[in-house]
């Protein structure tokens, strides 16, 4: 367990951990880090839990307030530009997955 410790904190990525819709914990990690943006965080956590991307709703800090909504009109041109930093996310945050 410590040498997986020890190799995560020298990834240049950082991690989020992911709470389902079943109550089920998981982790993330996203490989650009806080310069991940936030339409790469829909698409790698689609990829991690099945849930189609464009149905993804995203929710993180407390109380809890949407991160990401289901892509609806131009939030997607935004998604592309914004990072998860300017989103307000940080290492190690618990985000709460609806679909």
């Amino acid at each position: 367990l410590f040498h997986f410790l020890l190799i995560n904190m020298a990834s240049p990525g950082f991690v989020l951990r992911l709470r389902g819709p079943a109550g089920t914990p998981s982790q993330l990690e996203l490989e650009r880090g806080e310069a991940s943006t936030l339409a790469e965080l829909r698409d790698t956590t689609a990829k991690a839990t099945g849930i189609a991307g464009t149905n993804l709703t995203l929710k993180g800090g407390f109380p809890p307030k949407t991160i990401l909504a289901p892509i609806e009109g131009d939030s997607a041109a935004e998604e592309g530009t914004k990072s998860v930093k300017e989103a307000g996310l940080a290492h190690m945050d618990i985000l709460i997955i609806e679909s």
